[in-house]
């Protein structure tokens, strides 16, 4: 050991005497320790964020895209896709179509991107059918859309001979119920008649009392006890007449009263069925509507021909769609259900270029966990979407590769591929996420400076410990430059005690930093996954991250300490002997 080290050490083991030194010492390292530690676990995280973020683009959309140049629909897509599938490191292949266009319900309108897509090739190229069985509904009803609504009406036919069974149930327990009471109503005749309450009258403002008798009802169908008792009208005017309850049974009407009523024989018994025209309809001359099917009509949606075959009924087949759930949220739409698609594409009328709309049914919902694509996009078979915006041919083909990474350099060998076919624009998800993932980086290097100035705190820390140091320790540096030591080694001296600060205090935080990722990873911090959509934090440590952090924190410790050993290099002897 040096003597610079050694020297270095006993300074930084402070005596009695100059314990703030010691205290000055452990806030240094401390320091250093917590912004190593936040470094850490915030870079983490971020890289957590931008890993899953990865995941769900690269999930919903495939690592490289193939189209025509400016945006022009690619015709002969299946051959592209084919030609692409020859090419080292392409695992899968499939067009696609995107059109922006309007979804309504009769809940809501939304704007989303209508992606056409082959229900048969999508699997190659992403992860798609996995949000599908994450959600609701099949893949395959994008073909078939009646097997859906043959499931549905399944159930609902299940459903309703539940419910049925347990109506049934239900009878049974009441007619049971009834059969108990009926036995006991011989009982009840037996018992003697119950007094009736005293009521307090309404005519004469509860001053006086009259007999009310308790009648007795049965929601079953059993008849109440017999009440003889009725009313007649009170005798008396005006306030303070009493009702008089009487127990004689009130007799029939006689022909004369009868025939003094008022003349009932007009009155129908019942409502005369309606045959023909409304009387009211030809009295103000309205004329009949056409029904739907009739000329004239205009049709609720464009009549286009159907897209592909009809219905066993023979009434054109509607293409089914799959959408995200927060689509299906704003729409209030569920499986099975109809909605009304519209797109600008449609035919030039004396107003301009005139929208049209078709129906589409819900056969699925998909789940992929990113807003932007629950919310924005909708799934159908690229036939369909072909015909519905007549388009003549796909935007693009969409590449998988055997190595998200290595994708730049695969999409190199694919455009050297295709450049003897005609011109086409190659562009990996770099390209395609340029904007996106250079914020994320951009996000990542502002939190590092950001949480760096917590080292450069702690620096500073180093820095007023060590002019203290120079300062109480002034007399020993001159006894050492007498016996021979040079400026150069009074410096290291110095260097070195901030070496060890920023040594122990980088070593502490990464050791707190790796505990803190790896609770984070494995215990996991909750968070509500319907606002973040994620369940916990996510955490992706990099080692090369770590290994700048601490490099980093050395780095400043050792900067920290170059003014107070050069001031304590250019201490006299006689300067520190004066005194003595």
């Amino acid at each position: 050991m040096s003597y610079e080290s050694f020297v270095g050490m006993r300074y930084l083991m402070a005596k009695k005497r100059s314990s703030v030194v010691s205290i000055i010492t452990l806030i240094s390292i401390t320091g250093v320790a917590l912004g190593v530690t936040a470094l850490i676990v915030v870079l983490s995280v971020m890289g957590g964020f931008k890993k899953d973020l990865k995941q769900k683009i690269l999930g919903t959309k495939a690592h490289i895209m193939v189209q025509a140049p400016e945006e022009k629909p690619l015709t002969d897509a299946l051959e592209v896709a084919d030609l692409a599938s020859q090419v080292g490191g392409v695992v899968g292949a499939s067009p696609f179509l995107e059109s922006e266009v309007m979804i309504s319900s009769p809940a809501g309108l939304s704007g989303v991107v209508l992606r056409g897509i082959v229900p048969e090739r999508i699997g190659q190229v992403s992860d798609f059918p996995k949000y599908i069985a994450a959600g609701e509904g099949k893949l395959e009803y994008l073909d078939d859309p009646g097997a859906l609504m043959d499931g549905l009406a399944a159930e609902r036919d299940k459903e309703l001979d539940e419910l049925i069974a347990k109506i049934k149930r239900e009878r049974e327990d009441l007619e049971e119920t009834k059969k108990d009471l009926d036995g006991d109503e011989g009982d009840k005749k037996a018992a003697p008649a119950k007094k009736p309450a005293p009521a307090d009258s309404i005519l004469d403002g509860g001053k006086k009392g009259i007999d009310i008798p308790v009648l007795e009802e049965d929601i079953l169908g059993i008849p109440a006890t017999d009440f003889k008792g009725i009313a007649k009208p009170p005798k008396g005017k005006g306030r303070g007449a009493e009702l008089i309850v009487s127990d004689k049974e009130p007799e029939p009407l006689g022909q004369d009263e009868l025939d003094g009523l008022p003349d009932s024989a007009g009155i129908p018994t019942s409502a005369p069925e309606l045959v023909g025209a409304d009387p009211l309809d030809e009295a103000l001359d309205i004329p009949d509507l056409p029904d739907d099917d009739e000329e004239g009509m205009p049709p609720i949606v464009d009549d286009m021909p159907p897209i592909t075959g009809d219905e066993p009924s023979g009434e054109p087949r509607i293409s089914g769609l799959i959408i995200g759930p927060e689509l299906a949220r704003s729409l209030q739409v569920r499986l099975g259900d109809e909605v009304n698609v519209v797109t600008p594409n449609g035919d030039l009328g004396p107003m301009g270029r005139l929208p049209r709309s078709r129906p589409f049914r819900v056969v699925g919902i998909f789940y992929s966990g990113m807003y932007e694509y629950d919310a924005n996009f909708a799934y159908t078979k690229l036939d369909d979407a072909m015909k519905f915006v007549r388009s003549e041919g796909a935007t693009g083909v969409e590449l998988k590769t055997v190595d998200v990474e290595q994708s730049l350099e695969i999409a190199d060998r694919v455009r050297a591929k295709l450049a003897g076919q005609g011109e086409y624009e190659v562009l990996d998800w770099t390209e395609l996420n340029r904007s996106l993932f250079f914020a994320l980086k951009l996000e990542k290097i502002a939190m590092f400076v950001v949480l760096a100035f917590i080292i450069l705190v702690a620096s500073f820390s180093i820095v007023a410990m060590l002019i203290m140091i120079v300062i109480e320790k002034a007399r020993e540096i001159a006894v050492l430059k007498s016996l021979g030591a040079t400026n150069f080694g009074v410096m290291k001296t110095f260097i070195f005690q901030g070496t060890v600060i920023g040594a122990v205090g980088s070593i502490i935080g990464l050791i707190l930093g790796l505990i803190i990722c790896y609770l984070l990873e494995t215990v996991g911090f909750p968070l509500n996954s319907e606002v973040y959509y994620i369940s916990k934090l996510p955490v992706d440590l990099n080692w090369s991250e770590v290994v700048s952090v601490v490099v980093c924190a050395l780095g400043i410790s050792v900067l920290a300490t170059i003014y107070p050993s050069i001031q304590a290099a250019r201490l006299k002897p006689v300067d520190g002997l004066r005194d003595e």
